[in-house]
């Protein structure tokens, strides 16, 4: 009687465990292929590929808000969402996140120091998690 109802508790907990998950609607994405383009303060503009093979992002349904983070950084949002295909940084204009319905991102950012400009401009896929 005892070990039914342990495993009753777990059945439900599992179960509740679960329907949230089912309800939550995500996407890994997963960079490709990465460039940017520098403004430096001597006036010259420089560009470069980059490697970004190791950056994922994740795209999630929280409650009915979308949210974009960084894959393995525990921290705040990168970015809000306005909707599951858009992102955009909400201070100022430094950046977004566009997710096409064929499973492709584009991810920009834009940032400065005293002595640089950068845009970077990193592409690749997403698939439902």
């Amino acid at each position: 009687m005892m070990l039914s109802k342990i495993y009753l508790n777990v059945i439900l907990a599992l179960s509740f465990i679960c329907s949230g998950l089912a309800n939550a609607e995500s996407f890994l994405c997963v960079s490709e292929a990465g460039a940017g383009v520098s403004i430096n303060s001597n006036g010259s503009i420089t560009s470069e590929t980059y490697n970004v093979s190791s950056a994922k992002y994740i795209l999630s349904n929280s409650e009915g808000n979308w949210q974009l983070k960084k894959l393995g950084v525990d921290s705040i949002n990168i970015m809000a969402c306005e909707k599951q295909y858009m992102c955009r940084c909400q201070e100022y204009l430094c950046g977004g996140f566009v997710r096409t319905n064929t499973g492709f991102f584009t991810y920009y950012l834009d940032q400065s120091t005293e002595t640089q400009q950068t845009s970077t401009v990193v592409s690749g896929r997403c698939s439902k998690i």
